[in-house]
C-alpha cells in the first residue's frame, strides 16, 4: 500500500503480528528534520520534527489515536542500527508512556524516526 504525501511515496510494509514499519522513498526531497507515523492514527504521514518532540507530541500532531489502536507503540529509529545492521526498534505500551509522562521522561524523536501504532 502506498500513499502520496507532500512529495513522498510513503509505503507501509507489514512485519509480523500487525506490526508495521514505514519506509519512504523521496522524490527530490531530503528526509532532514522529518519523522513518520503510520497505523491506527487519524492522520498518518510525514511530519516536520520539532525541537524536543516526543512520541506523544507526534501522536497529537497526527490527530490522535483511532478507536482501533492497540495498546503498544513501535518506534523505529531513523539513525540507530541493531546488531544485524537493521534499524533499531523500541516498543512501548500506552500505560508505560502515561507513567513516563508524569515523570517527564518521554522518549524524544530523532530525524527519520518512524512511529507505528498497530491496530488490535
Amino acid at each position: 500500500m502506498a500513499r502520496f504525501i507532500a512529495g513522498f511515496t510513503f509505503a507501509v510494509v507489514l512485519l509480523s503480528s500487525s506490526a508495521a514499519i514505514a519506509q519512504s522513498q523521496t522524490q527530490g526531497l531530503t528526509l532532514t528534520d522529518k519523522v513518520f507515523i503510520a497505523g491506527a492514527v487519524n492522520k498518518p504521514g510525514v511530519y516536520l520534527l520539532m525541537p524536543a518532540m516526543t512520541v506523544v507530541d507526534l501522536i497529537d500532531r497526527a490527530g490522535g489515536l483511532l478507536p482501533s489502536a492497540g495498546d503498544r507503540i513501535v518506534l523505529v529509529s531513523g539513525t540507530q542500527k541493531d546488531e544485524r545492521g537493521q534499524p533499531a526498534k523500541s516498543e512501548f505500551s500506552f500505560q508505560e508512556l502515561k507513567s513516563r509522562k508524569v515523570g517527564k521522561q518521554l522518549p524524544e524523536l530523532k530525524i527519520g524516526d518512524q512511529l507505528i501504532i498497530p491496530g488490535r
